[in-house]
């Protein structure tokens, strides 16, 4: 019988988002919610949430964005707060472009 639970990630959406904006500032919201597997609408409020919580910066470029993490915002919670964001941000690497 086929399993119907979803998988667990070790990283949350948040994460993965700042992750692949690292990598790819330029990334398009239907390019980004395509890649995590998830609606554009949920792409666009996990950016949000992001911006509003000073994580990433949205630089508004003719009819597109440009997004840059802030990596000296301390994270929310306080056993992510001992790593510093540069050396997360260093997994993007490993991510698809």
């Amino acid at each position: 019988m086929p399993s119907t639970k979803k998988p667990w990630s070790l990283l949350s959406r948040h994460g993965q988002v700042l992750i692949l904006l690292a990598g790819n500032p330029r990334l398009r919201m239907t390019d980004l919610a395509r890649t995590l597997g998830i609606s554009e609408r949920s792409a666009r409020l996990l950016v949000g949430s992001l911006h509003r919580s000073n994580l990433l910066n949205i630089h508004k470029t003719g009819r597109n964005n440009t997004y840059q993490v802030n990596s000296s915002v301390p994270l929310p919670n306080s056993l992510e707060r001992a790593i510093p964001l540069e050396s997360i941000l260093k997994l993007s690497s490993h991510f698809p472009a």
